[in-house]
């Protein structure tokens, strides 16, 4: 990721690093499934002048808030039906590397 954003970037790794150190634990001590979602970019947080100025010009962000909600919610279906995914990093619904 580049400089733009080093608290995102911060944040995003520190949760990475929780879902990859705790999970087992979470899961043998509390029946706890973790799992990190990338739910892809689905806001524009650009300055809002910006914002209005490229809407305009037909822009907006790949995914809506619909697609990344479904993206967090996928593997709570999937342990619902018998799929128990924890302890990894779900990019457009499939484990990735970290």
């Amino acid at each position: 990721k580049g400089p733009g954003h080093p608290h995102t970037n911060m944040a995003k790794a520190a949760l990475n690093m929780l879902t990859r150190t705790s999970s087992g634990e979470m899961l043998e001590q509390d029946g706890i499934l973790m799992t990190a979602v990338d739910t892809g970019w689905i806001t524009d947080e650009r300055p809002h002048p910006t914002k209005l100025r490229l809407a305009e010009e037909g822009f907006h962000a790949p995914l809506d808030l619909v697609d990344g909600a479904a993206r967090v919610y996928d593997p709570i279906v999937r342990g619902e039906l018998g799929e128990d995914l924890y302890g990894c990093f779900l990019k457009d619904y499939s484990p990735a590397s970290w």
